[in-house]
């Protein structure tokens, strides 16, 4: 499979780095906070059993590196979110409790990856494989993504479908192989919670048999981004092309019900929902520390699809809100009318 991508017009993407998957120096001086993030969010369908992980290192923010785990196994959810010092090594990174081990770092169907998390409730250990290739988006649709007012730098994003396998245990005993899908965003950059992003975003990542494809759309213009609202990519033996139009339909908790995209090079694929499963809340990152404290909350929908001709497939969506952290910035009490004084009245 070519190790490139094409964003159509006759412009080929440079080939992903190997070194990418690994935490980078901050670049420039900017005041916003730099991270690295790891994103997966994984499904088995079948048992309904459902992993996320964040794992966040930023060296020039105080108390700035943090691991969120999530595990949803039928009715029982645990959320962990730890803020300890990030492990870097020649393994990968580690913070508190969920760890992850870089074995491959290719961006196709040859990565490798072993996360792990091991909670006082639940520990799991998963090995992840890439599907296809992973869309660098920033090269691929240039302006999409807002640069960092200081420094003119540009927020990067990887996106790749994977697949997974391995182990879950809880703490009476109980152990579970699980196997499944999933997405991981991998980004690095400047972040300031409250200038991305602000009027949230849907999005859905899916796969078939022989493609995978993602939709991200802003809901409102982001006055910081040159492009406006929505970009697709679609991927698959040739490579990853961005696509030149694409429908996405959800209802109004964000949940999806079909959606479809046409590459640059004339594939079209075209999914709807056969099946709805679970829908997960992972929280990505702490809101800014200072007033008004604006953050992302998140939903993950995932759905069992079927394309056109009838074959099966897998999708996630991502519903996310912006919202204030502190409910009563800003705001006054009401201050009340007609109280009652006496007993009875």
């Amino acid at each position: 499979m070519p190790n490139t991508t094409s964003s159509g017009a006759g412009l080929t993407v440079p080939p992903l780095r190997k070194e990418d998957e690994w935490p980078h120096d901050p670049e420039g001086e900017s005041a916003a906070p730099w991270k690295d993030t790891w994103f997966f969010s994984l499904a088995d369908l079948d048992q309904e059993v459902y992993l996320g992980t964040h794992l966040t290192v930023s060296p020039n923010r105080e108390n700035g590196d943090r691991a969120a785990v999530l595990v949803v196994d039928g009715r029982r959810e645990i959320l962990d979110i730890a803020r300890r010092p990030a492990r870097i090594d020649r393994q990968g990174v580690g913070i508190a409790a969920s760890s992850l081990e870089i074995v491959e770092p290719t961006w196709d169907e040859s990565k490798r990856l072993v996360l792990r998390a091991d909670l006082p409730e639940v520990s799991f250990e998963v090995e992840l494989t890439g599907r296809f290739a992973a869309a660098d988006i920033e090269p691929l649709f240039p302006g999409f993504l807002p640069p960092d007012e200081t420094t003119g730098r540009t927020l990067r994003h990887l996106e790749h479908m994977i697949r997974f396998e391995g182990t879950l245990r809880w703490e009476d005993g109980r152990r579970r192989d699980v196997t499944g899908f999933g997405f991981r965003d991998r980004s690095w950059g400047w972040r300031h919670s409250a200038r991305m992003f602000a009027g949230g975003w849907d999005s859905i990542f899916g796969e078939v048999p022989d493609a995978t494809f993602g939709i991200w759309c802003q809901r409102l213009p982001d006055p910081y981004c040159a492009a406006r609202l929505a970009i697709a990519w679609l991927a698959d033996t040739g490579g990853v092309t961005h696509c030149t139009a694409a429908t996405f339909d959800r209802d109004v908790t964000g949940r999806p019900g079909a959606a479809s995209v046409t590459s640059s090079r004339g594939r079209t694929v075209a999914v709807h929902v056969t099946k709805g499963h679970a829908s997960t809340h992972l929280p990505w990152h702490d809101a800014d520390p200072d007033p008004p404290r604006w953050t992302v909350g998140s939903v993950e929908h995932f759905v069992a699809v079927a394309d056109d001709s009838g074959r099966p497939g897998r999708a996630v969506a991502n519903h996310a809100v912006p919202f204030q952290q502190d409910a009563m910035f800003g705001s006054s009490l009401h201050p009340g009318t007609n109280d009652r004084q006496e007993a009875g009245e």
